[in-house]
C-alpha cells in the first residue's frame, strides 16, 4: 500500500499525539514503529506533538527528507499551526485515557482529540489502552470523548476494547491489537559487556512499599545464589534508576548494575541475551516476548497483566508480590519455559497487530484520498 494523496496540498499532514519525549523508552518505541508502517506505505507528510521536539527531530533525522516535523506539546500556537495542516490525528499509542498518573493527562487528551473534530480532523485511536479511572464520571467523560470524535481505535487489550465498544463507537471502526513494540527485532550485533549469565530487572517506583523492596531484594539474591546469575536492572522509564539502586542497597550480592536503556532495539538484545527478564515495565514484557525470552510479570497495572495473559507470561500482582512467588515463577520459566509456546504466541500476536494496522491504513487511505 503506498497510497496517493489528494492535491489539497495545503492540508495533508498527519498529526500524531503521545506521550512522547518523557523519557519512556516504550512510548519511544511504539512511536517508531508507528513511524516506520506511515513511511513504508504512504507519501503523508508528519508532524508528533512531544515534549522534546529538538530530541526527537534529532534522533529521527533520517525522516527529514520526508517533511517530518516535531512541535512542542505544550505549544499552542504552533499546534493550532500544524491542525490547520492536517487532516487526521492519530491519538496513541499506550494508555492516555487513564487519570492514575496524571488528571492534566487525561484532560490534555481529551482536549487534543476535541480540537482536532473542531478543526475538521478524523481522529484515530492506535494501540490505545483505556484506564485506569478513578471513578465512573472521569470513565464516562473520558467515553463520551471518544465516541464523539473517533473514526477509528485499535484497542491494546481486552479490556479497552470492551471499554470502547461500550462506548457506542461503530464495532466496524473497532479492532484489537496488542503493543506495537512487539514488532522490534533485537540488535544480534549489540555488546552489552557483561561476560557471566545474567537475568533483566526492570522495576518502577512504588511509592509506600518498603516490604516490597525488602521481597524484591530477597528474590534478587535468589537468582544470585541458585543461578548464579548477575542482576542487571534496566531502566527503562524516568525514576527507574532511583527504583533500581533502592534495591541494590538490600543486596548481600554485590555484582548488580544498573543499565540506562534509551534504545528499544539494544534493550530488545539485552533481554534476549538474558536467563530471564523479570518487569513491572510492560515494554520490559514486550521486548522479552519479541526476543523470546522467559519473563516473569510484576503487575501494578492491569496494562502489565493484560499483556502477560496475552503472551502467556506468568505474572504476580504488586499486592501479593513474596520473594516465595517470584522464585516459584521465576523456577518455572527459567527451568520448564517453552520458546517453542513463546515463538507460537508472538507469531499469533504479530498477525494480529498486522491486520488492525492494515484496517487503519485503509481508514487513512480513505481520509486522504478524498
Amino acid at each position: 500500500m503506498n497510497f496517493k494523496l489528494s492535491r489539497d496540498k495545503a492540508k495533508n499532514r498527519l498529526l500524531i499525539c503521545g506521550a512522547y519525549g518523557e523519557g519512556n523508552l516504550g512510548d519511544e518505541a511504539i512511536l517508531d514503529c508507528l513511524l516506520d508502517e506511515i513511511y513504508q506505505k504512504t507519501q503523508i507528510p508528519v508532524t508528533v506533538l512531544t515534549r522534546e521536539p529538538k530530541k526527537l527531530a534529532k534522533r529521527l533525522c533520517r525522516y527529514a527528507g520526508r517533511d517530518f516535523r516535531a512541535v512542542h506539546s505544550l505549544d499552542p500556537l504552533g499546534i493550532i499551526k500544524e491542525l490547520s495542516q492536517s487532516r487526521a490525528l492519530i491519538l496513541g499509542g499506550g494508555s492516555l485515557l487513564q487519570d492514575v498518573s496524571s488528571k492534566r493527562s487525561l484532560a490534555y487528551y481529551i482536549l487534543v482529540l476535541k480540537s482536532a473534530k473542531s478543526a475538521g480532523l478524523s481522529c484515530l485511536l492506535y494501540a490505545a489502552g483505556i484506564g485506569p479511572l478513578s471513578d465512573e464520571k472521569t470513565e464516562k467523560r473520558a467515553m463520551k470523548a471518544v465516541y464523539e470524535t473517533a473514526v477509528f481505535a485499535a484497542a491494546r487489550d481486552k479490556t479497552s476494547y470492551e471499554k470502547l465498544k461500550k462506548s457506542g463507537m461503530n464495532p466496524d471502526s473497532l479492532v484489537l491489537m496488542t503493543d506495537p513494540a512487539i514488532a522490534v527485532e533485537a540488535n544480534i550485533n549489540y555488546k552489552n559487556n557483561i561476560d557471566s549469565p545474567y537475568a533483566v530487572i526492570a522495576l518502577r517506583k512504588l511509592k509506600g512499599r518498603a516490604k516490597f523492596a525488602d521481597e524484591i531484594a530477597l528474590f534478587t539474591d535468589f537468582l544470585a545464589e541458585e543461578y548464579n546469575l548477575i542482576p542487571v536492572f534496566a531502566a527503562l522509564g524516568p525514576g527507574d534508576e532511583k527504583a533500581a539502586a533502592e534495591i541494590i542497597k538490600k543486596l548481600k550480592t554485590k555484582s548488580g548494575r544498573i543499565i540506562s536503556c534509551a534504545d528499544a532495539i539494544k534493550t530488545a538484545a539485552l533481554i534476549k541475551n538474558s536467563e530471564i527478564c523479570i518487569s513491572m515495565r510492560l515494554h520490559g514484557l514486550v521486548l522479552a516476548a519479541s526476543a523470546l525470552a522467559p519473563a516473569v510479570g510484576i503487575a501494578y497495572d492491569p496494562k502489565v497483566s493484560a499483556f502477560c495473559e496475552d503472551m502467556g507470561y506468568p505474572y504476580i500482582n504488586t499486592e501479593e508480590i513474596t520473594a516465595a512467588a517470584l522464585i516459584l515463577a521465576a523456577r518455572n520459566e527459567i527451568e520448564f519455559g517453552s520458546r517453542e509456546k513463546r515463538e507460537n504466541k508472538l507469531n499469533e500476536l504479530r498477525l494480529i497487530n498486522k491486520t488492525a494496522t492494515a484496517e487503519m491504513f485503509l481508514k487513512l487511505e480513505r481520509i486522504y484520498s478524498t
